[in-house]
């Protein structure tokens, strides 16, 4: 259909079209790649001596990036001391410590800045209750960790998901939490046993002092709170509203078919394997057109990154089939700085001081990182 609108004279009037007219902003050659390719990269930070940890989710290991490219895994699986048995989710604290979250042995690894382990943080039982706690998105310079809780409840005894989270925080060594800020799942108000596809969804980013700032996912529109009380909001930002056709509904079940358990939009080249027919004519069945919005959020679920300087770096959603992602960066101030499009095939997955961390998918659906120097003015 692309090629189609192409050949037309109205093509600058499409939304794809104007999703994809040139930025003002860009990102040249990688300055750095790693020698091997990974199965789904979720977070990297960087040690000391310039050697990257990095967490893959699906194999739920950790692996060292040395400086010549080449990977090996770090540390081993287990529930002993220093084993883990998950790594779903990396950041890093105060004094350029390095946090990997272990889901599975309830407990939180810690990592020096030259690579030595710290004692674990146990997860305390209470924490599990009531919210539970999802893999933490960030941290404060007073040490506390952030996550989104509340996505279950339950309605006449059964789990159902939630239209309403909130951002909780907790402070290492307490047994209680706090809600520091409201989030919405927008989509369809029939928020029954079930997942709705391609829903809005809020996102959030952590200042150093612990104000969350949360993105809207319906007015595109950046607001500040502290201790779950709106401090400010910046302006309604546009963007190009992208109609969810019948290309859209396919490549959603063939991702839900090929990872079923994935519960949102999975990241592009994350697939395992080809779905089978019959996975195919199951999410056929599970998610009927009817079931699917309109249109696209403006940003996809997960895809807003703060970079050291403090900017919010936005995956904006794309039409299926697309080879590029277009990214917004939006100030502090909730006003739009700039935007760029990712080299051909690319995903973003990290903000830090040395650089912009993409991950380059291959045919096979392997994932390559690559880190990029920050545009010019950066």
């Amino acid at each position: 259909m692309r090629l189609i609108l192409a050949s037309l004279p109205i093509v600058l009037a499409t939304p794809v079209a104007l999703w994809s007219q040139s930025n003002d902003l860009r990102l040249t050659t990688p300055t750095w790649s790693a020698s091997e390719g990974l199965s789904a990269i979720a977070g990297v930070e960087a040690f000391a001596d310039g050697r990257l940890l990095i967490a893959d989710s699906r194999e739920r290991l950790l692996y060292v990036a040395a400086r010549d490219g080449s990977l090996e895994q770090f540390g081993s699986t287990g529930q002993g001391p220093g084993e883990y048995r998950s790594a779903f989710a990396l950041t890093r604290l105060r004094g350029d410590t390095l946090l990997v979250y272990d889901a599975l042995n309830r407990r939180i690894l810690r990592f020096t800045a030259d690579a030595r382990q710290l004692p674990d943080i146990e997860i305390p039982i209470e924490l599990l209750r009531g919210g539970g706690l999802a893999p933490m998105r960030a941290t404060d310079s007073a040490g506390r960790l952030y996550w989104v809780g509340d996505a279950m409840g339950e309605l006449n005894g059964a789990p159902k998901l939630q239209a309403v989270h909130r951002v909780r925080a907790w402070l290492p060594g307490q047994t209680s939490v706090t809600i520091v800020a409201p989030l919405r799942d927008h989509s369809d108000a029939r928020h029954e046993q079930r997942f709705h596809p391609l829903s809005a969804r809020d996102a959030f980013v952590v200042a150093p002092d612990g104000r969350v700032g949360v993105l809207s996912a319906t007015d595109y529109r950046l607001r500040w709170y502290r201790e779950n009380r709106l401090q400010s909001e910046g302006p309604v930002l546009a963007y190009t509203k992208l109609p969810v056709t019948a290309a859209e509904r396919v490549a959603f079940r063939l991702e839900r078919a090929a990872q079923p358990a994935a519960g949102m939009r999975p990241s592009a080249g994350t697939r395992s394997e080809e779905p089978s027919p019959q996975a195919v004519r199951r999410m056929e069945e599970y998610y009927p057109d009817e079931l699917f919005p309109d249109e696209l959020p403006p940003f996809e679920s997960e895809g807003v990154r703060q970079s050291p300087r403090g900017d919010l770096w936005v995956t904006l959603s794309s039409p299926a089939g697309a080879r590029q992602r277009r990214v917004d960066i939006v100030r502090a101030d909730g006003s739009r700085r700039g935007s760029l499009m990712l080299p051909a095939g690319r995903r973003l997955v990290a903000l830090a001081r040395e650089g912009v961390y993409l991950a380059r998918v291959d045919e096979d659906g392997l994932e390559w990182l690559e880190r990029y120097a920050y545009p010019t003015g950066f």
